[in-house]
């Protein structure tokens, strides 16, 4: 298959199938190549969309079954987008045998690069991932602009966990050493976030001007969502947030009570 713009697909496999249904256990033979073909052009074709854009190379060869899969395999794309998000490259290698598949994943953005990892077992439906970021630049990243302004720091998260897919576990932590937000500086920036038994613990401690802020909560990820939370906040002093970011409506009336004081204050 040959894109009318650019790249082509070729691809050959076979299947066994059971009165003529394809099964789990059924075999397969699969393999194919991809050249610089367009995602959003593969999107198309699948009737899928994502905000997602680029030019996908690779190939792929798996055996085995649905179940039990043998293969390797390596994709790319380059000069794309996610979500808004300008990507260099994301490269994608696997590899499988009859019990589990094994893969790995590395993206490079303009902010710094993150680098994953997944160990996943199909009949069992359990998985081993690390996710690692370390030193993303927050003021290189487009979507975060947008959405928050002006925000200044470098970010290094890390992520692992172990489960299942119908009881997963992880542990995220984050830390930006200073954060910035439209003038405001915040340091010592840390959040926690460990999920296990439909179950998520979440804490975030930060230093602002001379006090600091501690928050930590939970929350089941079944039924009605109940949740418990508290927030500590220590010599917080008001008066400069207020200075440097006073709302609109808070400015206008200050300046009202300012002036009728002094209006009062020359009548008498």
């Amino acid at each position: 298959m040959q894109s009318a713009q650019q790249g082509e697909i070729s691809f050959s496999g076979s299947t066994g199938l059971r009165r003529w249904s394809f099964t789990p256990e059924s075999p397969l033979s699969l393999q194919a190549k991809v050249n610089k073909i367009s995602v959003a052009d593969l999107e198309r074709l699948a009737k899928v969309e994502y905000p997602i854009t680029g030019d996908l190379s690779g190939e792929i060869a798996l055996t085995g079954s649905e179940l039990q899969p043998v293969g390797h395999g390596s994709l790319q794309i380059a000069k794309g987008s996610a979500w808004n998000e300008p990507i260099r490259t994301l490269k994608l290698d696997f590899q499988g045998d009859k019990e589990s598949l094994h893969s790995t994943a590395q993206l490079q953005i303009a902010a710094g690069t993150a680098d994953a990892k997944l160990t996943y077992a199909p009949k069992t439906q359990h998985y081993e991932m690390t996710l690692t970021a370390d030193g993303l630049k927050l003021d290189q990243l487009q979507s975060v602009q947008q959405r928050a302004g002006s925000v200044n720091g470098v970010l290094t998260m890390n992520v692992s966990g172990q489960g299942t897919v119908k009881d997963p576990q992880l542990s995220a932590s984050v830390q930006i050493p200073n954060l910035m937000i439209s003038g405001q500086t915040f340091s010592g920036v840390k959040a926690q976030v460990d999920l296990a038994h439909q179950h998520a613990n979440v804490s975030l401690e930060s230093i602002v001007e001379q006090g600091y802020v501690h928050a930590k909560g939970g929350v089941d990820l079944v039924g009605q969502y109940p949740t418990d939370a508290t927030v500590d906040v220590r010599a917080l002093p008001i008066g400069p947030l207020l200075a440097k970011h006073p709302p609109q409506p808070v400015r206008h009336r200050i300046y009202r009570a300012l002036r009728k004081s002094t209006l009062r204050s020359k009548d008498r």
